[in-house]
Formats: structure tokens, C-alpha cells, sequence
């Protein structure tokens, strides 16, 4: 990218202020036969570069003529857009409480993923390693029946490695004790909880949460929602003082 175009200029544009610089003070057609475009989208181009500044106009022979700025100037074009757009930001941010005060009592509409087999499997993987913090409820057994306990070993040894701030029920088994000894401290607290088999797990992060069915292979719902997530995550703590 040119340093032109990283001030805001598109390539028709850009081509359309060099070619008024290299021949000074010129006619439409003839900036327009420089910059290899068409005359009428010369004049639309020049009328924008006229409004950021670029480009100015005179009159020569009783034909409209069009100067580039020169380059060294166009610092003060910049500086004035640059302290226009800081006032814009500032007006924007004072009038965010009314804006938002326009948002319906029932919030967003929820976004919804849906994924399945190996897809569901790294979503999943990279969900928790890609996180600090969240709330599980895992059916121990079947998520090992699933993708082996190398697997669930690999999960829960991430998170102690990664110094998460993490909190997970698992359904009772030798292999869920084993983790809990390994891996179970203060930041990754681990509880092991004696349940029937859900064939199911949740995880639930600071906005969203994870539903995961092991039935019939592994399906992943992902749900981005706040207050959604602040319901699961409501039940989620009543199980797990419980424990």
C-alpha cells in the first residue's frame, strides 16, 4: 500500500492526484488522459479530492482547471481531518448512554454455532485452551469413551499448565480422581461428583457457553449471550456448592 493510500486515498484516486501534481494546473480531460481513466469518473474523483482537500480548482481560458496540493501541505490537510475525527470520537462517546438506552429490555439476539465430529472436537480444545477462566460440568466417562482418556489428560494438564482460573465437576471415575490428584489446586479447582451418565457436558465462559451432546458422535452448540450464559452459569454454582 502507498503512502497515499494508507491516508485514506483508493488507487483511482491516488492516480487522479499524481497525475494533477505531475502536470500542474490543468483541465479535467486532460488530468483525466494522464490518469488513464474516463473524463466523467475523473470529475467525481476530483470533487472528492476537492471536499479532503487535495485538489483545489481554478479557471484558465473559461475552462475549470484543478490544482494538486503540494505534498508538503498536505500535513495540514491531515492535522485538521485528524482533530475533526477526535471531535466526532468525543461527541460519539458522550452521546453512547442514549444510544444504548434504545436497546430493547431483552438484549441481543443470541448468536448460535452448531458443530459436529472432529469440528465440534477442535472447537471445543481450543474454546478452553484459548481461555482463562470458566465453569464446567463434564460427563467424565463419555467424553473418554469419546476421544480417550490421552485426550481428556491433554485438556485438564493445558489448563493446570496455563495457570487458568477454572472451576470443574467431573462425574466420578478412576480417571477423574486421577486428574483431580495430578492437576486439582486452588486457581483449577476440580470436584468429582457422583452422577447418572448425561452423555453430555457444559462449559461456561465469561459470555458465552458451550453445550456438548456425546450421543450418536459429538455435537457442540456454542451460545454467545449474557444473560443466557449468567442463567447457566446460575445453576451451574447451585450444583456446585452443593458439592
Amino acid at each position: 500500500m502507498s503512502s497515499l493510500q494508507k491516508l485514506g486515498l483508493n488507487p483511482k484516486e491516488e492516480q487522479v492526484y499524481l497525475a494533477c501534481l505531475q502536470l500542474g494546473e490543468s483541465s479535467a480531460s486532460i488530468i483525466a488522459a494522464r490518469a488513464k481513466i474516463k473524463r466523467p469518473n475523473a470529475y467525481v474523483i476530483l470533487e472528492k479530492l476537492m471536499e479532503r482537500g487535495f485538489v483545489s480548482f481554478g479557471s484558465k481560458y473559461g475552462t475549470k482547471t484543478f490544482i494538486a496540493l503540494p505534498p508538503k501541505d498536505l500535513l495540514n490537510v491531515l492535522q485538521r481531518e485528524q482533530q475533526k475525527l477526535s471531535q466526532n470520537i468525543d461527541q460519539f462517546a458522550e452521546s453512547i448512554p442514549e444510544l444504548e438506552a434504545l436497546t430493547p429490555a431483552f438484549g441481543v439476539k443470541p448468536s448460535i454455532r452448531f458443530y459436529q465430529g472432529s469440528e465440534a472436537m477442535d472447537q471445543l480444545y481450543h474454546g478452553q485452551m484459548q481461555s482463562k477462566n470458566w465453569f464446567g460440568f463434564v460427563d467424565t466417562p463419555a467424553l473418554i469413551r469419546s476421544f480417550g482418556e490421552d485426550y481428556f489428560w491433554k485438556i485438564c494438564e493445558g489448563a493446570h499448565l496455563a495457570g487458568v482460573k477454572a472451576q470443574d465437576l467431573l462425574t466420578d471415575c478412576p480417571m477423574a480422581r486421577k486428574v483431580q490428584k495430578a492437576f486439582g489446586n486452588s486457581s483449577y479447582q476440580i470436584k468429582i461428583i457422583k452422577h447418572p451418565p448425561l452423555e453430555s457436558d457444559i462449559l461456561i465462559f465469561e459470555d458465552r457457553f458451550f453445550l456438548v451432546s456425546y450421543q450418536e458422535g459429538m455435537h457442540l452448540l456454542i451460545v454467545e449471550n449474557k444473560p443466557m450464559r449468567d442463567m447457566q452459569y446460575t445453576m451451574w454454582k447451585g450444583l456446585w456448592d452443593s458439592c
